[in-house]
């Protein structure tokens, strides 16, 4: 749908006023194109853009040179990346992911497997969650690596989940890492976000580790 209307509107700006049979000429459904315009009723745009400011949050493009080169490739990338920190300094990602209720043993490996990747340059991607992912993060921070962490919800710092790991985000960010999310601000960690999530963890790295 979004690829569809961004041929229809080649300035995104038209969608703001277009009306519901325009956008229904790109090929979106009418119940789609009617939830979208009653959507559009009630953006504040200010609200939208003093968010992003105060965050200090990118929007990034496929067409843009910070967006991730593999990632671009898939399938089904984002049309859209929210970003806070820097995705510049990818160099090799490879995903690091695994469960939330972690044994000790898979806590040493990650560590034990982590470091010395992360040293050699490899940029480290998890999603931010309890347990495996946490630690791969900090991992690659102990390390003084670079590691980004690709979010089910929004990133400013109301919507980051899971909240506990607020601070660790913003760790993450002063590193000279990065937070991303294809959810904008404010948007909750529902449950259907998270296989949304993991596409973008797998798309814009080289191979995935579970631990």
């Amino acid at each position: 749908r979004m690829r569809r209307l961004k041929a229809k509107f080649p300035d995104p700006a038209e969608l703001l006023t277009a009306s519901g049979n325009a956008i229904k000429s790109s090929g979106v459904e009418e119940k789609i194109a009617g939830d979208f315009i009653s959507w559009r009723a009630g953006l504040d745009l200010n609200k939208f853009a003093d968010t992003l400011r105060r965050y200090e949050i990118k929007i990034l493009l496929p067409e843009d040179t910070e967006y991730p080169a593999l990632l671009r490739e898939t399938s089904d990338p984002p049309q859209v990346l929210f970003c806070r920190g820097t995705l510049s300094a990818l160099r090799r990602p490879l995903a690091v992911v695994g469960t939330r209720k972690m044994s000790f043993y898979g806590k040493q490996a990650t560590e034990v497997i982590v470091t010395p990747l992360s040293r050699g340059g490899i940029s480290i991607i998890s999603g931010l969650a309890l347990g495996i992912d946490a630690v791969a993060h900090k991992s690659a921070l102990a390390s003084r690596g670079h590691t980004v962490a690709v979010l089910g919800s929004g990133i400013d710092d109301f919507s980051i989940y899971p909240s506990t790991n607020r601070n660790l985000a913003k760790e993450i960010i002063a590193s000279g890492g990065a937070i991303i999310s294809e959810f904008p601000p404010g948007a909750p960690s529902l449950k259907h976000h998270f296989p949304i999530r993991n596409r973008i963890i797998a798309g814009m790295t080289l191979g995935t580790l579970v631990i």
